[in-house]
């Protein structure tokens, strides 16, 4: 008769050092579950999350994410001449259990330089985009839904591709789309943004300089990147009428992007004075507690209705 080995001679036979690595991953595995359990055992969404490092904000962060906290809220944007609502920004809020309702401020650098920045900046798209679709009866064809990304998105080489699933998915023509890229991106050290730029504009998406003034771009990069939009600085607004130098300079910035055949938005528009300044420098668009503060999307839905 031919003697079977036990599982003991066969467990004795095993390296030392595998045993030790396999229980390793074992307890790893199971002080992890918990994660994994608030990702709804998604995964790709677990690892996505174990990625960012260990500071407090990092984790906090991480535990929004699995627990879907994020949320967005919706600025009006209305044209300067007749204040015709013509688009909407998204902006994303974190509803953190023990604080309340948080504003971008407070976290999104932190966010936008982790490994979760390009999967938040999606879904933000993708949540927008489903929004704007639901409005369609509420607003003109035009009406455009603007969304601001992390700049590091821009270098994916896949942001095209998966801002066109996303369009397919919920519906929405690429023309309804602008994404907002802040100032504040190093675009000489950006390799393939200028061309995803492109890209995303041969598809009918409009992209915008966000934040304009505050940060690296120069004249040069006005002359070169395909930006179809600049939106002033609320800080260059804040001092009008009262400042003859803030005053200058915003009537300045809207006559240079007009000479490169760009359109202009206004931020943070809260008085007629400022309005009035707008209107006679020939802005664009304009957006701020002057017209609506951002809203959820139920609240900014019943705005909709109101003016409908």
């Amino acid at each position: 008769m031919c003697a079977t080995p036990s599982l003991r001679h066969h467990w004795a036979l095993v390296p030392e050092h595998t045993i030790t690595n396999a229980l390793t991953y074992v307890w790893r595995f199971i002080h992890a579950l918990p994660t994994l359990l608030l990702a709804g055992l998604n995964l790709k969404k677990w690892y996505k999350a174990r990625q960012l490092g260990p500071t407090a904000l990092e984790r906090s962060l991480i535990s929004a994410y699995l627990r879907d906290e994020f949320v967005l809220h919706y600025q009006p944007i209305v044209r300067v001449t007749d204040r015709k609502l013509v688009g909407a920004e998204a902006l994303i809020r974190w509803e953190h259990p023990e604080s309340g309702l948080l504003p971008p401020s407070r976290f999104i650098t932190t966010l936008c330089r982790s490994c979760l920045g390009k999967d938040v900046g999606y879904w933000v798209i993708r949540e927008a985009c489903k929004a704007r679709s639901g409005w369609s009866n509420l607003v003109d064809p035009s009406f455009k839904i603007s969304v601001n990304i992390c700049g590091r998105m821009f270098v994916d080489q896949y942001i095209v591709s998966r801002i066109q699933k996303i369009l397919q998915d919920t519906g929405t023509p690429g023309h309804f789309l602008e994404l907002e890229v802040t100032e504040r991106i190093d675009l000489d050290r950006a390799p393939h943004a200028m061309e995803n730029m492109r890209k995303l504009q041969e598809i009918g998406i409009s992209v915008a300089f966000d934040d304009f003034g505050t940060g690296f771009a120069s004249m040069k990069h006005l002359l070169d990147c395909p930006v179809d939009r600049i939106k002033i600085d609320r800080s260059f607004l804040s001092g009008v009428p009262t400042s003859t130098v803030h005053s200058t300079a915003c009537a300045h910035l809207i006559e240079l992007a007009h000479l490169l055949d760009m359109e202009v938005t206004a931020e943070g528009v809260e008085t007629e004075e400022q309005m009035h300044l707008l209107e006679s420098s020939g802005c664009t668009n304009a957006q701020g507690f002057l017209f609506s503060p951002p809203a959820g999307e139920d609240g900014f839905a019943d705005y909709l209705r109101e003016r409908h």
